[in-house]
């Protein structure tokens, strides 16, 4: 839920909010909008809010990194379906050799009709083909290879690892007051001040230490 400074109960209020664990709390209600200390409260509530909204991303930030760790590495770059340039074989170009071996197997024009048997004079075929011929040559040689598109892939950057990166960027540059609220907000309760040992526990420092963090934020320190 966002924190909202105002709020309307039979006339407009404002809220005065806190760190408390690492989370949000209402700490003053029903503050007169013409307080002395009005702006002041509100100065407080950004800091507040900016601190919540930068200890998220880091949460979520450790979250995506905690994923992506515990299952198969992520390749840097992935082969994405594109359309490619390739060199092929000219169709026109076989087409044209064909030509210029009729036209130099058959040197002369064929006669325009031959004699069939039982149906007397008719188109002759070969010279149908041969004029054919003679135009596919009479054209040019084409190119002997063309470049066509084709189905294919291409090595571009995998977004999942861009984000990846990004995300541990995110938790190798958080300050010392984003790490404390992480750790009250993930550990809930104080530890206990001594181990089982009777020495002192690490953990109860770091606590102790994130505490005096969260309360400088709360005293815009």
């Amino acid at each position: 839920m966002p924190l909202l400074d105002e709020y309307k109960d039979d006339g407009v209020w404002l809220r005065r909010w806190q760190l408390v664990a690492g989370r949000p709390r209402c700490l003053q209600d029903a503050v007169a909008l013409d307080h002395p200390e009005a702006n002041a409260i509100r100065a407080r509530n950004d800091r507040v809010r900016d601190a919540l909204w930068i200890v998220r991303a880091y949460e979520a930030a450790q979250r995506l990194i905690t994923t992506v760790e515990a299952g198969d590495p992520l390749a840097e770059t992935m082969a994405v379906p594109v359309m490619v340039k390739a060199v092929r074989p000219n169709p026109a170009h076989a087409r044209y050799l064909d030509a210029l071996d009729l036209l130099t197997a058959t040197a002369d024009e064929p006669p325009e009709l031959v004699e069939v048997d039982g149906m007397g004079e008719v188109p002759n075929p070969a010279r149908l083909a041969w004029l054919a011929a003679h135009d596919v040559v009479a054209a040019g040689e084409p190119p002997e290879t063309v470049t066509v598109l084709v189905d294919g892939t291409e090595e571009q950057p995998n977004p999942a690892w861009a984000t990846y990166q990004e995300a541990l960027a995110l938790v190798a540059d958080a300050d010392d007051s984003t790490r404390a609220l992480a750790l009250l907000r993930a550990t809930g309760e104080p530890p206990a001040e001594l181990l089982d040992d009777g020495q002192p526990n690490p953990d109860q420092v770091a606590w102790d230490a994130a505490l005096d963090l969260m309360e400088a934020i709360n005293a815009g320190e």
